[in-house]
């Protein structure tokens, strides 16, 4: 079963009906054991994409925005390996799906891509961030 809980002074409080329905199994004292994972952030995801649609839309490397987001989160190192027939293997850029990545190996992947957006566009940080800053 799975709950949504705020921290606050005194511990994590439920604010979900499943997270308050977990707790009632649970008497004063009971130990359980618990995995934590921050929800990931909807905005940031978004300003991700934009980060990606800004730079391909300024570059020449390729014409498909798939095969270059799939290069830049590879450049970025977030890949696996993939075994062919052949016993070769080619990279294959992680999902960024919110199943399959929480919340800080996402802001990770967003700092190194953020990198790998600055040296194909040539421009600062500081320049890039304001351009970004123009779609929240």
């Amino acid at each position: 079963m799975r709950g949504i809980f705020k921290r606050s002074f005194s511990g994590f409080e439920p604010i979900d009906d499943n997270a308050k329905s977990m707790l009632k199994k649970y008497k004063f004292g009971d130990e359980a054991e618990i995995e934590i994972k921050q929800k990931r952030n909807v905005k940031f995801h978004r300003l991700f994409f934009a980060m990606i649609n800004l730079t391909y839309n300024n570059q020449d490397i390729t014409d498909d925005r798939n095969d270059f987001r799939e290069a830049v989160i590879i450049h970025a190192g977030y890949y696996r390996l993939q075994k062919q027939i052949d016993g070769s293997e080619i990279k294959r850029a992680e999902s960024i799906s919110f199943a399959k990545m929480d919340n800080i190996t996402f802001s990770e992947l967003y700092s190194k891509v953020f990198d790998v957006c600055l040296k194909i566009l040539g421009c600062k940080s500081e320049e890039l961030e304001d351009e970004l800053l123009r779609f929240n």
